[in-house]
């Protein structure tokens, strides 16, 4: 953004026009005029005016944010790129006063931009409560065009609906395992069963899948959104755990290390099943039968 001659750069910034304005300007071949947000009003030009103020003022600049109104959650949503290999979301009921972005992945080894939020309905452009992000992977450090693969995950938002139960599984390969409510990699096999809530609860509080940065095999669950070191990959929120024993049937379950292998799992022992595995904490408490919503 330009301010005093000199171009600025802020975290996002909005700036808009009257759509008849806009269409007229389209048929008539010129630019009409558009006003950037800032001091609380619409009151900056667009082309020549100073730098607006950050709508998003404390977190990092976003990178080509792709944002779309949601009829269904009556929110705008936003996903963007926070640095090279990881994207957030956010919601505004306005598009100017912004949530405080949450990660959805990130992949340390990978370049990651260009995110574009397709629905999943009749409506391409209005992305309901469940919605596919696609965007360009390389599978390399840079922008390069000779690996790029486009990708597809599928988001939902849970914010204000029910919260049912969803299977959180143990897999296992022989060697190393896997615990998730996604698909496990290829050869892993199922070991136990239990289950997370799939949204916000009082007395719940979120679990995230990751992956150790030094050792991508090596899949663990984390209370932290940012998965302990900037360095590790956010692979998805698992779900939600409860803190204290719920009025359901339930079991205590365990973060459990191999260290001398770099394998994580989950138990309900604290001793980890067997002598030498480190406990590293308690992850709450997850029912052990299904819930409705």
């Amino acid at each position: 953004m330009a301010s005093s001659g000199s171009l600025q750069t802020t975290g996002l910034s909005a700036a808009r026009a009257p759509l008849a304005d806009v269409l007229a300007s389209a048929k008539s071949g010129t630019v009409g005029q558009w006003w950037k947000y800032g001091a609380g009003g619409w009151t900056i030009p667009s082309l020549g005016g100073g730098a607006t103020a950050d709508l998003n003022s404390g977190e990092a600049p976003v990178w080509h944010p792709d944002v779309v109104r949601s009829s269904a959650l009556g929110t705008d949503i936003m996903v963007s790129g926070v640095s090279s290999n990881q994207m957030d979301l956010a919601s505004s009921a306005d598009g100017i006063h912004w949530s405080q972005r949450v990660p959805l992945f990130r992949d340390p080894a990978d370049f990651d931009a260009y995110p574009t939020l397709v629905s999943e309905g009749t409506n391409p452009a209005d992305p309901g409560a469940s919605f596919y992000l696609y965007y360009t992977q390389w599978l390399s450090s840079t922008q390069n065009w000779s690996n790029a693969h486009l990708m597809r995950r599928e988001i939902t938002c849970t914010s204000g609906s029910p919260a049912a139960t969803i299977p959180f599984v143990r897999y296992y390969n022989g060697t190393r395992h896997e615990v998730t409510t996604g698909p496990p990699d290829s050869g892993y096999t199922k070991e136990s069963q239990w289950y997370l809530l799939s949204g916000e609860q009082p007395g719940a509080v979120p679990i995230y899948g990751c992956r150790n940065g030094a050792l991508l095999v090596d899949q663990f669950i984390s209370h932290d959104a940012n998965c302990e070191a900037s360095n590790n990959a956010i692979t998805q929120t698992e779900g939600w755990i409860y803190t204290s024993p719920p009025p359901v049937p339930y079991t205590p379950l365990y973060r459990c290390h191999i260290t001398g292998l770099g394998d994580h799992f989950v138990s309900i022992e604290s001793s980890c099943e067997a002598s030498g595995i480190v406990n590293e904490g308690l992850l709450g408490y997850a029912p052990t039968t299904p819930q409705a919503g």
